[in-house]
């Protein structure tokens, strides 16, 4: 189930921020780091996620927090949650670490961005 939104532990912005931090010092040059990375920040936006909204999953978790977030970066959340889930699921693609490393840095920034408010 989760945690219901707005029923989250005191502190939780401030330690999921210094989770995000930290994971954003990991070296990523290569594409199998640069993998790792992802879904790492894949999992540490899922996290926020999980604090500010409801559902099953990460996706549904998004979905229902669509209100939280610019247009711009909603999409942009979107964007790099769905190469994550090709970068993991799909044997055989292409994508360089650079895109990979993109859509780390997306996640990050966007999720500290949020946690300052």
């Amino acid at each position: 189930m989760g945690v219901i939104a707005g029923r989250s532990k005191p502190g939780w912005k401030a330690s999921l921020q210094a989770e995000i931090v930290a994971a954003g010092r990991v070296k990523s040059s290569s594409r199998p780091e640069a993998v790792a990375k992802l879904v790492l920040m894949d999992a540490l936006f899922d996290k926020l996620l999980k604090n500010i909204s409801t559902g099953d999953t990460m996706g549904m978790r998004l979905k229902n927090a669509k209100g939280r977030f610019s247009r711009e970066d909603y999409n942009r959340i979107w964007e790099s949650h769905k190469l994550r889930n090709v970068v993991v699921h799909e044997p055989g693609n292409t994508v360089g670490a650079p895109e990979i490393n993109s859509a780390a840095e997306t996640l990050a920034a966007i999720a500290v961005s949020y946690l300052k408010h």
